[in-house]
């Protein structure tokens, strides 16, 4: 039905039924003989329903721009929460239930509360804008004191979402105004949205530049009146020395160690840290894991130095899609995990000196310098004796109290009976005949008394405590060898006889006390060990490989330092060769060099078995680091975070690298489109590009996941966006009236 309108100084005039406010105002413009001002005069505001314009004094509008700014603030904030709030009340409408959209509610209490509303075009305008400003600013302002209270994963994401402020609020402020005055130019929703998109980018990059700006304003006044900012946040003003230091420091901190580092992976450290120019939220264990990887030349992605489970799943499952898929493209991550897995086992060939060793050769190394020693000890005792048998006296007797004292000990030992039976019959006969014992037949007892030890069981325990006692007697020449019954006298001749004669057994002696002391150092070393004791026997435990695995693999620590002992710097070296090269096969799990995959749960299990205390007996700590970083690394590529969802069966990626290939099978055959070729080369400039900048994992939050376009971005959806729906209720209210 038409519509009839009665203008000033017109008269009556008919519009056609479906024009809207805006179109009659325009109309009625354009046909009036005096152009309006630019605000709405107050014809305008009758037909707009509105009142007329008061005319305020400028303390009222002072006032009024306050109360606008609080109602655009409570709005604003509030209009974060309309599109779920726009779901929760759709299922309340289904039951009937009416209610308001978070931003209505807020505008509601903005009136009870008193404050003015927009009234002018303008101040529209800088409601949109300052409502999409609140609306940017409140969840990052929440997120960042989120994110003050929170660790790992949460605290990364909460800091992302607070990250650049100043482009989110820009951005929401823009992208409000922008929607605004596409609306008031009567543009639909869809150009509304494009406005507000473009506004909000636009205001995101001003807001930024705004901040740069200050930030430089700030250090020029910082400087010109001596109160420069903190130099270790500025690593570009910083030389080397100032630079390692605040590293040091960091890394510390974190039970890192910065001296530890090689001196060329210091520097391109020091160089990314120089490219970002901020320490702000230096990730120290972020940048010692970088480092490890640097020093062994292994290719780390931003997962692996991270451990950020999301970003490790995706790296992780790119690469299995790459390896079931044809695009070659998409198949650079799982080239690297097998390009690191080769270097790796490299780099354990390189500790074990470029061959592999045995066990059975580090226990033939092992046992042959323990018979070496033995021998040695044995040609020092033999010449000792032979020494001592040449002197005049060595036939001579000695006191045999001592093959009395060997019968009261076996008799307290209760060992008499076990003693063999040869043995007992030669103590017993020198006893009868005490003449007879001389160093000879000393040298004979104890020879039979060693053999029998040799024997084990309860003889050789009989023989044992025969044998010390033997060993610890004080040794003395029997009486004068010339007899002189009564004491008579002695003639002549006799008493030169005798005075040639008694400096004979003492002579005897010292050559004799020599010779006891190179045997009790031949029969000591032989019973030194158990070590010893094994490589020296006759039974099963002198097989070299068991040598090898019961003290130097198995073994304790004290076990490997009796090797240690006991090994020639030559055997030594052979041992090390052979634990190098045990360390690289359980890595492999046993698989030969070329086709094995190293087990980082394998290898750190064979260091943590042999521990740092035998490794330092027989590598150099330059090794052991090596060892240890090699562990280190492996870990970072293989151990899965928590929280990551690795799909460790293969079956998902196996599904998408095979959708993929059909994919491209399909649009291989229409050459125009070349899709095939445009995925490919998405995905290796996205994700896998993504995937190899590992630098940019230094410093938390993971600012290149959320530049300025997508800060600028969220904000624009905070503010012109969130202005659609509103407009789209409006609409639908004004087609119910």
């Amino acid at each position: 039905m038409p519509q009839i309108i009665e203008v000033p100084g017109v008269g009556q005039v008919e519009f056609p039924d479906g024009m809207s406010d805006e179109q009659i105002i325009s109309a009625i413009r354009s046909n009036s003989p005096e152009k309006p001002a630019s605000a709405p005069g107050p014809l305008s505001q009758m037909i707009l329903g509105q009142r007329p314009t008061p005319q305020r004094s400028a303390l009222e509008n002072i006032g009024r721009q306050v109360g606008l700014t609080g109602r655009y603030a409570l709005e604003g904030g509030a209009q974060i929460l309309d599109l779920p709030g726009a779901l929760f009340r759709s299922g309340l409408g289904a039951m009937g239930i009416q209610s308001d959209l978070p931003s209505e509610s807020a505008s509601k209490l903005a009136d009870s509360l008193g404050l003015p509303k927009p009234e002018t075009g303008l101040e529209r305008g800088v409601a949109a804008a300052t409502r999409g400003g609140f609306g940017a600013a409140v969840p990052a302002g929440l997120a960042a004191q989120g994110a003050r209270g929170t660790t790992g994963t949460t605290q990364g994401i909460l800091s992302a979402l607070a990250a650049n402020p100043a482009a989110q609020i820009g951005g929401g402020a823009g992208g409000g105004a922008a929607a605004d005055a596409a609306k008031e130019a009567g543009m639909n929703w869809v150009g509304q949205m494009a406005a507000g998109l473009a506004g909000g980018v636009a205001g995101g990059m001003v807001g930024n530049a705004a901040m740069n700006a200050a930030g430089r304003a700030s250090e020029a006044v910082g400087r010109r009146v001596g109160l420069d900012a903190m130099p270790e946040l500025k690593p570009k003003r910083m030389n080397d020395t100032e630079l390692s230091a605040v590293l040091r420091n960091r890394l510390s901190i974190t039970g890192g160690d910065w001296d530890a580092i090689p001196a060329n992976v210091q520097k391109s450290l020091m160089t990314d840290l120089r490219k970002a120019n901020t320490l702000e939220g230096l990730d120290a264990r972020a940048a010692q894991r970088l480092a490890d990887f640097r020093a062994l030349e292994v290719t780390p992605t931003r997962g692996t130095v991270t451990r950020d489970p999301i970003q490790f799943t995706n790296e992780k499952n790119l690469a299995k899609t790459g390896a079931n898929s044809n695009l070659a493209n998409i198949q650079g991550l799982a080239q690297m995990e097998n390009a690191n897995n080769s270097r790796l086992i490299q780099l354990l060939q390189g500790v074990e000196g470029g061959r592999e060793t045995d066990a059975i050769a580090a226990g033939r190394a092992l046992s042959g310098n323990i018979a070496q020693q033995r021998d040695a000890l044995r040609a020092a005792e033999s010449a000792a004796w032979r020494d001592a048998r040449a002197t005049p006296g060595y036939r001579m007797p000695m006191q045999a109290n001592v093959l009395g004292d060997i019968n009261a000990a076996l008799d307290d030992a209760g060992l008499m009976p076990f003693m063999d039976s040869r043995i007992s019959s030669y103590i017993q006969a020198l006893q009868t005949n005490p003449d007879q014992f001389t160093p000879q037949a000393y040298r004979n007892l104890q020879s039979m008394l060693s053999n029998t030890m040799r024997a084990g069981g309860n003889e050789a325990a009989a023989a044992g405590v025969a044998r010390d006692i033997l060993e610890q007697a004080r040794m003395q020449p029997a009486a004068s060898q010339i007899f002189n019954p009564g004491g008579a006298p002695a003639a002549a001749r006799t008493a030169q006889q005798m005075r040639v004669t008694d400096p004979l057994p003492g002579d005897a002696m010292s050559a004799i006390d020599r010779a006891r002391q190179a045997t009790r150092a031949a029969y000591g070393f032989e019973d030194s060990s158990p070590l010893v004791r094994s490589a020296l026997s006759d039974s099963a435990n002198a097989d070299p490989a068991r040598l090898a695995k019961r003290f130097v693999i198995d073994g304790t620590a004290d076990e490997a330092a009796q090797v240690a002992r006991n090994l020639t710097p030559e055997g030594r070296q052979v041992v090390r060769d052979a634990l190098a090269t045990h360390i690289k096969r359980k890595a492999l799990s046993g698989a030969a060099d070329e086709v094995g995959n190293i087990s980082q749960k394998s290898l750190n299990s064979a260091l943590s078995s042999l521990g740092p205390e035998k490794l330092g007996l027989f590598f150099s700590p330059e090794d052991i680091q090596q060892l240890q970083r090699i562990g280190r690394v492996a870990s970072y590529i293989q151990a899965q975070p928590a929280g990551s969802a690795v799909n460790n069966s293969n079956s998902g990626a196996l599904v998408v690298g095979k959708a993929l290939n059909a994919l491209t099978g399909i649009t291989s055959k229409i050459p125009l489109l070349n899709i095939n070729q445009q995925v490919d080369a998405l995905v290796s400039t996205g994700r896998t590009a993504n995937a190899l900048r590992a630098s940019r994992g230094l410093l938390a939050p993971q600012a290149p996941e959320y530049g300025l376009l997508s800060n600028a971005g969220r904000g624009a959806a905070m503010g012109g966006l969130l202005a659609i729906p509103e407009d789209a209720e409006r609409t639908k209210n004004d087609k119910r009236k």
